[in-house]
This record gives structure tokens, sequence and C-alpha cells, in this order.
């Protein structure tokens, strides 16, 4: 027990040392909000750390204190006492209040998140996880989804296809009831494992309402998403439990195979916003320290060569030490870059060997350029 108290103590002053020396504290407590409703969850788990930690400090006091002064002594004599009905009444009523206050206080804003009333509005996302990956569904302009994970049965007669295609055959047959049990199996198998979103995810062809659905048959897709407007996301699987987790948007859902789950939040800043504060010139020596401690990257349109034409780096490079130097010995003394945002959806359920992949990147764009490119 020692010991973990002195390493959480020393590990506390070090981060707090490090993030004082670089005038950032950024990593100190909770990632940056950018949701509607983040405010609030962030007051109820304040609230309840630090009523946790001051109950945890008084436990551990009175317990030091106690063992101090009950201390084994030779002239010291255990003395039988009586209980007191008030001061239990009283240490079981003031825990019961804190965790209703609490509880009342988690609902409200729980139920305010989770349950808001519906946005004709909004712009839908449809998310399927997969081992090991995000599969990020938008509407198209028509605003409706098609539907997915439906994947054929050993007893379906015909093959899944569009409305008017010529009768596809696969596996040689018309359906897999064409084949024994065992055979319908393994070549029902091979259909989904074809290339393309739309075999892999289950999609259902004949379904006009998903006809101009967009999506990729990519790893790690962007999640667009439009600011100061709702964004409503469902969230499926197709294999096995999912964790959703935004965690610069508050937002965090599981993925249930079989289940349908949603969720609804609000952006309040573009990533150009968050990123224009750390955009401007900086001389080598200043991006130095920064880019020990963060990524730093070339400007967009940026470019830096050598006094021989030989290009150094350029727009959305990562800078590096080894670059900075090569930008010094080349005279340089003005560098445009930047800090990138860096939101994420990742997976925060253990979901196989390839859980590390499950992660993509998240871009807050106006509503109009959202609008330009998806509706």
């Amino acid at each position: 027990m020692k010991r973990f108290c002195f390493a959480f103590l020393f590990a506390s002053f070090f981060l707090i040392a490090r993030a004082r020396a670089a005038g950032d504290w950024s990593g100190w407590w909770l990632p940056a909000d950018y949701a509607r409703h983040g405010a609030a969850i962030d007051a109820i788990f304040d609230w309840i750390f630090w009523i946790t930690i001051s109950v945890f400090a008084a436990v551990q006091i009175a317990l030091f204190g106690f063992a101090l002064r009950y201390r084994h002594r030779k002239s010291s004599k255990a003395h039988f006492i009586k209980g007191s009905v008030r001061l239990e009444l009283i240490w079981t009523a003031i825990p019961t209040l804190i965790l209703l206050s609490l509880a009342l206080g988690s609902t409200n804003v729980w139920d305010k998140y989770r349950y808001s009333a519906d946005d004709s509005e909004a712009a839908n996302v449809l998310v399927i996880g997969q081992q090991f990956k995000w599969n990020i569904i938008y509407p198209g302009k028509d605003g409706k989804f098609g539907r997915y994970l439906i994947y054929p049965k050993p007893t379906d007669r015909a093959w899944p296809h569009k409305p008017g295609d010529v009768h596809h055959f696969f596996a040689g047959v018309p359906g897999p009831a064409s084949l024994p049990y065992a055979q319908a199996v393994a070549a029902i198998n091979q259909f989904i494992s074809q290339s393309g979103a739309e075999f892999q995810l289950g999609k259902d062809l004949s379904d006009p309402d998903g006809a101009d659905d967009d999506y990729e048959d990519a790893l790690g897709r962007t999640l667009y998403l439009p600011v100061d407007r709702t964004v409503h996301v469902e969230v499926l699987s197709r294999d096995v439990i999912h964790d959703f987790y935004l965690p610069n948007f508050r937002v965090q859902l599981y993925a249930v195979p079989g289940m349908i789950g949603s969720v609804t939040f609000t952006p309040t800043e573009t990533t150009a916003e968050i990123e224009a504060p750390s955009l401007r010139q900086y001389t080598p020596g200043e991006l130095a320290p920064l880019v020990d401690d963060a990524e730093y990257r070339v400007a967009p349109g940026s470019s830096y060569a050598g006094a021989d034409g030989k290009p150094i780096v350029a727009g959305e490079h990562v800078l590096t030490p080894a670059i900075l130097e090569e930008l010094k010995a080349a005279g340089i003394t003005r560098v445009n870059a930047y800090r990138p945002a860096h939101l994420e959806a990742v997976c925060a359920q253990l979901c196989g060997v390839g859980h590390a992949t499950m992660k993509t990147d998240i871009v807050v764009l106006s509503q109009e350029e959202y609008h330009r490119r998806f509706e």
C-alpha cells in the first residue's frame, strides 16, 4: 500500500511538473471536449471524482490516526463500548444522500443526452463494427439507409442481387438451397468474403433506400461530422461486441450483435477551428521542444527546400527533430506549422488480436462543407 501511494504521488507530481514546464495542461485531466452535452457529463465526473477522493483521503487519515492512537502498549487495556444508534444513522444517511444526489444528477444528464427528442434536420451516420474496423456509412441524397447485416441462408433459392439483374449464379448454382447443407454454408461464407462492402456487410441489394448509400470497403475510413448540428449515429456489430467511443465528444455506445444502438450529439467546433490557434509561423528552435511532446505538421500549401533546391519538407508532413535540423542547416528561419486536432473514434472493448486497428479519424466540417460532400 505504501509503495502504491508513493508511486501515485510521484506520478502525479511528475505529470504536473511536465505540463507546467511545457505550458500545456491538456493532458492532465480529461481530453478536450467538443460536444454540446460534454460540459454536463464532465461536471458529473468531477463531482464523483472529488467526492470519492475526499472520502478516500478522510478514511485513510482516520485509519492512520486510529492505528497510531490505539497502537499496542503494555499499559493500555481494551474496553468494551456500546454502539451508538444515532451515529449509525448519521453515517448511513450521509452516503445515502450523496449517492441519491449523484444518481438524480446523472439521470438528468443521461436523459438529456441519450433520449433527446428526434431532430428532423439531424445528420445521420451508420456505423458497423467488425473485426477489426469501423465501417462508416452515409445515407446519400435521399437521407435513408438501406438494410445491412442480412446474409444468405442455406434455405435461400437465390443469391442476393439487385432488382433487374440477370439471375445471379455463385459457386455454380442459383442459390444456397441448390447445395447440400455443409456445401451451402461453405458457399455462403465464400459469398460474404468477396471484395466489396455490400457483400461483407450483408447489404440488402434489393432495398431502394440503400441504392445511393455512401460506403467504402476501407480500413479506418474518416468519420465526418457537421458542426453545430445534431448528429444521429446508429451503431451495429457484424460479429462480436465492440465499444464505439469518441472521447472528445463524450460519446460511448456498445455495438452488440443483433441490436441497433443509437446515440445523438452535437459537435461545437470544426477541426479547422480547433487547429487554428496553433497555425502560425515558428522558428525551428521554437518547434524543437514542441515536436518532442506532440505532433506538428507543415501547414497545407507550404514547402521548404535547401539551397540546392532539393525539397526538405512540404505541407501536411510531420515535423521531426531531424527535419528541423535540416531546415536550420538550410538557413530557413520561419516554418508555417500547426498541431493536428487528432480526434478519433476507437473501440474501448477488447475484441480480438486486431483490436488496435479499430480506430478512425474524425473531421468536423462546417455545415456547408458537410452538405456539399454528403447531401
